[in-house]
């Protein structure tokens, strides 16, 4: 009787520890699922001006859709200067996305497109400079308050020098994977 008795104790124990188990495994995993719905951000809104960056710096627009196209480009941006081929590759069709709901964008959609399609991270490079280029140009007087600067690296693409957006005047050179990060110099205030 006495070992049937702690048998059961012994079995009672071990469901016990497993339903506690079960428990903490769902809190767990609600908390994620929670916190990944916090974190998820719905394009649409970002699309329409609704949603702003963590960055409160980001300078306004005359157009809440310049303003989603200049976020959707610092998306790119980022993914160039981590040397991510494929996040590059989503980031330029995202920002085509923005641009095609833009009047006068043609050119700018073209520069998008031709990155978007690049095949190897060197062409992406070369095309993001060009895409600066034009975006720098587009956004001559369409900037509401404060100024963006059109950064230049004379060593990027091969030494033919690379073009890029920022709303810092701090130089963060996106050419290298995170070297050289202060390499280059700023070549014009855009307001």
């Amino acid at each position: 009787m006495k070992i049937k008795y702690q048998y059961l104790k012994l079995k009672t124990m071990k469901t016990l520890k497993v339903k506690t188990a079960v428990v903490l495994l769902l809190t767990v995993s609600l908390g994620y699922s929670q916190e990944k719905k916090m974190m998820h951000h719905d394009h649409e809104k970002m699309e329409s001006g609704e949603m702003k960056m963590m960055d409160s710096e980001i300078p306004e627009f005359k157009n809440g859709k310049i303003t989603a196209s200049y976020e959707s480009y610092l998306n790119l941006k980022t993914a160039i200067q981590k040397s991510d081929q494929e996040l590059a590759k989503e980031e330029a069709e995202q920002l085509l996305s923005s641009l095609v709901k833009l009047e006068g964008t043609d050119r700018l959609q073209k520069a998008a497109t031709k990155l978007a399609a690049s095949r190897d991270l060197e062409s992406q490079k070369a095309a993001f400079s060009d895409f600066s280029s034009e975006f720098a140009d587009f956004l001559k007087g369409r900037v509401a308050e404060s100024q963006l600067y059109l950064a230049r690296c004379p060593m990027a693409n091969s030494n033919s020098g690379g073009f890029w957006l920022s709303h810092k005047e701090e130089i963060q050179n996106p050419f290298f994977g995170g070297k050289m990060l202060t390499c280059g110099s700023i070549k014009e205030t855009i307001k």
